[in-house]
């Protein structure tokens, strides 16, 4: 898509206006190659589509004035390449307390409120439903005993969603385990 002189200006004017046709020129202008770049650090395709998709939502909820073309560029790759370091770090982190949350799992499940086998069953399965990022939110609160402002550095999340998380997680637990 090659974009002449006075194209540029005018989708620059459109992005910091927030209005959606000028994301949206930019989403497909830049998705591919971004893609391509994330996918050269995390080496997982659908991993570094989802660190693109993230950026392009943070973008769209930060107020910033570009002011051309080249300004944008640099921002989407340092903040992609940002990312792409904190999800590694995330991922050695991960992979660094996996045996520690297996233990904390094991404990979990030897306390007297869990003595039955099919309560610990229940609680797997429920723990299991979970959305993706809220189970990991309520594991690192919950098991790992982090504080909200620890989850949301490891996670580059703010402590508002943690919050959020961490409540969802409850009142769905609750709900499935029938308010034990």
């Amino acid at each position: 898509m090659c974009m002449q002189q006075g194209d540029e200006k005018i989708w620059i004017q459109a992005i910091n206006r927030k209005e959606k046709e000028g994301f949206s020129r930019l989403y497909r202008h830049y998705y591919q190659a971004l893609c391509a770049y994330a996918y050269n650090f995390m080496t997982d395709f659908h991993i570094s589509e989802e660190l693109v998709q993230d950026l392009f939502l943070k973008l769209w909820e930060k107020d910033l004035a570009f002011e051309d073309l080249v300004h944008v560029r640099s921002y989407l790759y340092k903040s992609l390449a940002n990312a792409c370091r904190n999800a590694l770090e995330s991922r050695k982190v991960r992979e660094m307390h996996a045996p520690r949350i297996a233990t904390l799992y094991e404990e979990v499940f030897h306390n007297d409120f869990l003595e039955r086998e099919e309560e610990k069953i229940t609680l797997l399965r429920a723990i299991a439903t979970l959305p993706e990022q809220c189970r990991k939110v309520f594991e690192l609160s919950r098991f790992e005993e982090l504080k909200h402002r620890e989850i949301a550095t490891q996670l580059d999340i703010s402590e508002r969603t943690v919050e959020k998380h961490i409540g969802v997680a409850l009142k769905k637990l609750k709900a499935l385990l029938g308010g034990r």
